[in-house]
């Protein structure tokens, strides 16, 4: 990953209330895209057949909410109805035009060795 940022400043009167400079520079290169793409993260088990509101909301319940957490009232237990329009449509939206099985939020490749979490 890498960042460049610089910046400066200078500024001040030559000629009481009469004449004022200033100069400003400012640069910022930062190159996370190179390297970007190949660490996304994506829900544990998404595939391309849980992609519905009711698929979406299970890998939810199954990587954060647990039925017996739910009814302790850790958690909140999703439906189908509590999955976004604007989440499910990005979670439906291709990559490419015309290319269908290649999203823009891709699978889990490395289902079904699901990590485990740590007990609280």
């Amino acid at each position: 990953m890498h960042r460049y940022i610089a910046g400066g400043t200078v500024g001040g009167p030559i000629i009481k209330n009469k004449l004022f400079a200033f100069l400003a520079y400012q640069h910022l290169h930062v190159s996370d895209q190179e390297l970007g793409d190949s660490f996304l993260d994506v829900p544990v088990g998404l595939s391309d057949t849980n992609r519905s509101p009711s698929g979406l909301a299970g890998l939810s319940n199954n990587s954060f909410c647990n039925p017996q957490e739910a009814a302790l009232g850790d958690c909140t237990y999703l439906s189908a109805a509590n999955i976004d329009a604007t989440a499910l449509a990005l979670f439906n939206s291709p990559s490419l035009p015309g290319e269908p099985g290649k999203w823009l939020v891709p699978n889990d490749s490395l289902y079904p060795s699901v990590p485990t979490r740590c007990p609280s």
